[in-house]
């Protein structure tokens, strides 16, 4: 069989496909239209029926909304006959829910069955519902038969009571169509026809050439041209359909192949990206990664939260302009873009674009690529500011202690001179003579014993606090004090609202705070020289379940405010006689049971002190009233 036959034979069956396609697609189009026409054509019409008729009603429901009390009857029919005139209406009535006739105009003669349904016994039998419109096709007879939709309704108020009936009549709504069915579908089937034939003489003419030399060019392929490739064909068609799907098949199975692989390695790149995310913001400590050139490529949220500012900021910035404000640590990482190793600095001070002066350590390392070429710099700064602040604490507090313990060594020999002297100075007053010599023998005496007391409190004070805790009751402490106070100190009234409290502490300096302070106010009372009571009141509290608190205040003179800073520094003092310890020691003994003291006075409202103590462990707090 030569090609030639082959190239005619593919050209009869493509013809003879197309014009049986084009017999069976005129068949089965005659058959839907006249199955179809029918159900679209009553489909349209009753949709426009819908609408005619809805318009109308609305138009009415408008007009004979119940606005007005009393409504003028006049006005009313002569909005009804615009209306009637305006929709070219047929006919128009409307009847009242009484039986009164508000408006009746017909245009066209009427026959008893119509009449009788324009009636309101007939629409009450009917019974429509709210807002719906019965609707009739039927026709009348006038200067010539019309095709006519009566419309049927009842409007309501907005109580929904019926308030009218209403009966109108339009010309059918319905537009014209082609004379008969046979007409329209003749014409489809001449222009399908024809368009038809053009294609096909268009396809035969433009495809079969095309067609010829891909059969000849897919033979030419080094897949096709053995012999036993070509015999597993019957035909030409079965050669080119087998030769595109052997074709087909293999770019499928590529293209699965790279779907795969590309799906994977994006997978790959997420899964590393996002482990490396949850690294860097799992790490406390600051992570800054720089390029080659000491340009900003990547940070972690401590980073933000140390410099104060977000990782946008920085991008494209050079380290110079994100630590300008930092020159030790700028000038540590120019030594290492000098020489590229791991680097190690220690306490440098960083400042922030906004915030506190901070203390952190510097690690950096460089980034290399598998050949070994440095291509950027990864760098931790760790914020060591507090354990610096602390090793400063700590060595403050350790040389304070020192010179303490050193300054009560040396008072404490004072003292041992002072009561040398103090012996001494008795002797002395015992063989003076009456007069001069007796007064100032008693002078120096009082003098020594002054000293002596300042001493004493100094070394109170300096001394280091050893404590030696137990569980203690609170408020016998502050009962047995407020009851020494009273017996010495008749003409003040000391007034207590004490509750049973349990603390862990040592009974002595809790005592001694206690008196420290109640002494304070006593004297403060003793100096006042106006008329006021002479009052000191002692209160305990719970501000919360785990302390309580010691409220201790006065009715004295009170403080100038500008004096409460300087409160608690030793040897401050407002009173001639005070050797400005006293508090220094309350506030040393309330810290060393791990306590708060807060004071507050104004001039002429008295004195007050707040102290607070922690409850002993298995203590709950008390109930009152």
């Amino acid at each position: 069989m030569s090609n030639k036959w082959f190239a005619h034979k593919y050209r009869i069956y493509i013809l003879g496909g197309i014009i049986t396609l084009s017999i069976l697609s005129l068949i089965a189009m005659n058959l839907f239209l006249a199955a179809s026409n029918r159900e679209l054509k009553q489909i349209r019409d009753q949709a426009l029926d819908d609408v005619a008729a809805r318009q109308i009603y609305l138009e009415l429901d408008h007009l004979l909304q119940p606005d007005e009390p009393s409504p003028d009857l006049s006005r009313i029919r002569d909005r009804l006959y615009r209306l009637f005139v305006k929709e070219e209406l047929l006919a128009l009535h409307v009847v009242s829910v009484d039986g009164r006739s508000l408006f009746s105009r017909t245009a066209v003669q009427l026959s008893a069955e119509m009449a009788e349904k324009m009636t309101p016994a007939a629409l009450q039998t009917a019974a429509p519902a709210p807002e719906e419109i019965l609707t009739e096709q039927t026709s009348v007879t006038g200067r010539r038969e019309l095709d006519v939709l009566l419309g049927r309704a009842v409007l309501y108020s907005p109580e929904v009571r019926p308030r009218y009936y209403v009966f109108f009549m339009i010309q059918d709504p319905r537009p014209p169509v082609m004379n008969t069915l046979e007409q329209m579908v003749m014409l489809c089937q001449t222009i399908f026809v024809l368009s038809l034939l053009v294609l096909v003489w268009t396809i035969l003419r433009k495809s079969v050439r095309p067609y010829e030399k891909l059969i000849s060019e897919i033979k030419a392929a080094p897949s096709a041209a053995s012999p036993e490739r070509a015999s597993e064909f019957p035909d030409e068609i079965s050669f080119l359909v087998g030769s595109f799907k052997s074709v087909i098949d293999k770019l499928q199975e590529k293209e699965k192949e790279l779907e795969s692989m590309h799906r994977q390695a994006k997978e790959r790149a997420a899964s590393s990206e996002k482990f490396a995310r949850d690294v860097l913001a799992g790490i406390h400590l600051s992570i800054i990664s720089l390029d080659e050139n000491g340009t900003f490529l990547e940070g972690n949220e401590a980073l933000e939260d140390l410099l104060g500012r977000k990782r946008i900021a920085w991008r494209n910035l050079h380290y110079g302009e994100i630590f300008q404000n930092s020159p030790p640590l700028k000038e540590a990482i120019d030594d290492f873009y000098g020489d590229p190793r791991p680097l190690f600095r220690e306490a440098l001070p960083l400042t922030p674009p906004a915030g506190e002066s901070l203390v952190v350590d510097l690690h950096l390392s460089p980034l290399t690529d598998p050949h070994g070429v440095f291509y950027g710099m990864i760098g931790v700064l760790e914020d060591v500011t507090e354990s610096v602040q602390l090793r400063q604490k700590m060595q403050t507090r350790e040389n304070l202690a020192a010179l303490g313990e050193m300054a009560a060594g040396i008072a404490h020999e004072f003292k041992n001179s002072l009561a040398t002297i103090s012996g001494y100075a008795q002797l002395l007053h015992g063989n003076a003579r009456p007069g001069a010599e007796t007064k100032r023998t008693a002078a120096v005496i009082q003098e020594v014993e002054e000293l002596v007391r300042v001493i004493s409190d100094f070394m109170e004070y300096a001394r280091p606090i050893r404590t030696e805790k137990a569980p203690l009751s609170l408020d016998e402490v502050l009962r047995e004090v407020l009851d020494a106070f009273s017996e010495r100190h008749p003409e003040i009234e000391f007034r207590r609202e004490l509750v049973p409290a349990v603390i862990h502490g040592e009974k002595a300096l809790l005592k001694k705070a206690f008196q420290n302070l109640i002494l304070n106010s006593v004297q403060a009372l003793q100096r006042q020289k106006t008329a006021r009571e002479k009052r000191v009141e002692v209160r305990m509290e719970f501000p919360t379940g785990r302390l309580v608190g010691i409220q201790i205040t006065d009715t004295g003179p009170g403080l100038d405010t500008r004096h409460l800073s300087r409160i608690f520094t030793p040897f401050f003092t407002t009173r001639p006689e005070g050797t400005g310890l006293g508090l220094a020691v309350v506030q040393k003994i309330v810290h060393a049971h791990e306590g708060t003291v807060e004071v507050w006075s104004e001039p002429g409202r008295g004195f007050g002190a707040l102290i607070r103590l922690p409850l002993a462990p298995d203590t709950s707090r008390p109930t009152t009233g």
